[in-house]
């Protein structure tokens, strides 16, 4: 059965439109009720692509903290944020070692995946080719409109290079 659906079933309920089902322990196969947690989809998407892994009560207080967000975020700025939500978690040193090495994987393993299909990674089309600007330093602007200004800088900047 389709963990999706068995969630549903036990609890009774339709997950909603824009949440998915989340494997505590990364494992698709182990569908065990008590590894599975439902959260919202773009959470779940930074979690994996930003933290790593995290135990069930960790999860659980991250998707309080996003709940309680007022503001769209984007997927870096998500990132960034939920890094430093997850720095304050009482979460010991094995398992931040071991997320390193889950996330260096995960690049390397999506990497190796383009290569084998022939695919390249895609760049946003706002992105110069040339000379990407490093996403890191929109982080500490929060709103649209600092985002877009600090991007027109670089790219009036690239222009007069």
């Amino acid at each position: 059965m389709n963990y999706r659906k068995f969630y549903e079933k036990y609890y009774n309920m339709k997950v909603p439109e824009n949440w998915e089902i989340h494997h505590i322990d990364a494992n698709r196969k182990n569908n065990d009720i008590t590894n599975l947690i439902m959260m919202p989809k773009k959470l779940h998407s930074a979690l994996h692509n930003y933290v790593g892994l995290l135990q069930k009560k960790h999860i659980e207080k991250i998707i309080e903290w996003y709940k309680k967000i007022k503001y769209p975020m984007s997927n870096v700025y998500l990132g960034y944020k939920l890094k430093k939500e997850v720095d304050k978690l009482d979460i010991c040193n094995k398992l931040k070692e071991k997320n390193k090495k889950y996330i260096s994987n995960k690049d390397k393993i999506y990497d190796n995946y383009l290569i084998k299909h022939r695919l390249k990674k895609k760049i946003p089309d706002w992105t110069p080719k040339k000379n990407l600007m490093n996403l890191n330093n929109l982080l500490p602007y929060k709103t649209k409109d600092e985002i877009y200004n600090k991007l027109n800088i670089y790219y009036e900047t690239r222009k007069l290079n």
